[in-house]
């Protein structure tokens, strides 16, 4: 039913009791709705179908609401706020080949890592007189498994009597994976102080909402002075992690003030409507990696794979990669890390009653003590880097 406190649902067991009132209304309270009566099979059958309308109906109704709409209905929330959920991205970056001088490499030829992920090489290229050629590959499949570090991509897939060797030089970058339910309301929210301008609420939005951006953070230097950090007066600098430079320095600059100078070590050249290229400055931040060892006692109610719960958890808090891929923000740039919101984030898992354990900057050497953050700095931790045992 629909009142001021919302909506609930008539489960199965409530609508077969209020079946067998209603046949006893009407038939007399003597009337036999037992499992096998010829009338309690007929309620039990109308029950059973009208409790999955009654499911329909409180998905609708739930479907209204960002922090209960699911998949495409939250889709569609979203659209009507002027945000989008990322859709999964393919990595892409540079590759040496080596080989006979001369000899012409043409798109198509496949490549991969020892792990089996495949790439292809997007653009022609012709090997110098050193037996060398620089290109770019894709991967084959999107999602952030197509991200390599330098070195990885080392295996030529079609063997070719005129290519010995391949290497990622670079790292390949960019990959994403499709944004979970909880990632995109999580930046939905985020995302509704984009609707300002000129403002540090909607400068940070905007660029928070960028396909692989995990942090933002703007410092200001109001006074006609430099600060500390040596920025110049009337100027301020934005610490981005992650996402692609030139997107990045965009967003800043349709989000900026006029006349106020941009600051940083990343210099891109944005065009305004009038085709002047504007030089816009932003940093990226150090990225301060966090173990975690924790040993927890549950009771019954604990779900066989609360282990990875409880890593899920803790990566929701800090910000990281949770074991399925999905990559969440976490805490804003420059926040400590606490060991108490480690303990909260582990309760928030069913069937956990107690949390004994530490954390730490490195492998191996935990303790309760709180980790400070740094300004510019901001704290990851990933599902593989957090250890549970489960008593």
């Amino acid at each position: 039913m629909l009142d001021s406190s919302g909506f609930k649902r008539k489960t199965y067991a409530d609508l077969l009791a209020e079946g067998e009132a209603k046949a006893r209304e009407l038939f007399g309270e003597d009337i036999n709705t037992s499992r096998m009566s010829p009338v309690g099979i007929v309620l039990r059958v109308f029950a059973w179908f009208l409790s999955v309308l009654w499911m329909v109906a409180e998905k609708v109704y739930l479907s209204a609401f960002v922090d209960t709409a699911e998949g495409v209905s939250l889709d569609r929330l979203g659209v009507q706020a002027g945000v989008r959920r990322i859709v999964d991205t393919y990595a892409s970056g540079p590759v040496e080949l080596t080989g006979t001088a001369g000899y012409m490499v043409n798109p198509g030829l496949l490549a991969q890592k020892p792990s089996g992920t495949q790439y292809v090489i997007t653009n022609a290229v012709t090997l110098g007189g050193n037996g060398k050629g620089i290109t770019t590959v894709q991967a084959v499949n999107p999602g952030s498994s197509g991200n390599a570090d330098v070195g990885e991509i080392s295996v030529l897939v079609n063997p070719d009597a005129n290519l010995t060797a391949i290497t990622n030089l670079e790292a390949i970058e960019n990959g994403a994976d499709r944004e979970s339910d909880a990632a995109f309301r999580a930046r939905f929210r985020t995302s509704r102080a984009a609707r300002g301008s000129a403002t540090l609420n909607s400068l940070q939005a905007s660029v928070a909402a960028l396909p692989g951006v995990r942090a933002v953070k703007v410092v200001e230097n109001e006074e006609e002075v430099p600060d500390s950090e040596g920025r110049p007066p009337n100027s301020f600098e934005t610490y981005v992690l992650g996402g692609e430079q030139a997107a990045i320095a965009r967003a800043i600059f349709d989000n900026k003030a006029g006349g106020i100078r941009t600051w940083g070590s990343i210099t891109q050249q944005v065009a305004d409507i009038s085709g002047t290229l504007r030089t816009i400055r932003f940093s990226r931040p150090t990225t301060v990696p966090i173990f975690a060892n924790l040993q927890v006692e549950t009771n019954s109610s604990a779900a066989s794979n609360v282990a990875d719960q409880v890593k899920d958890a803790i990566v929701q808090y800090i910000g990281g990669e949770t074991a399925d891929g999905t990559v969440y923000a976490g805490g804003t740039m420059g926040e400590d890390v606490l060991w108490a919101k480690i303990i909260r984030a582990a309760y928030t898992v069913t069937g956990v009653e107690n949390v004994h354990g530490g954390i730490g900057t490195t492998a191996g050497s935990y303790s309760t003590n709180d980790i400070g953050i740094q300004e510019q700095q901001v704290a990851q931790i990933n599902a593989a880097d957090i250890g549970v045992t489960v008593a």
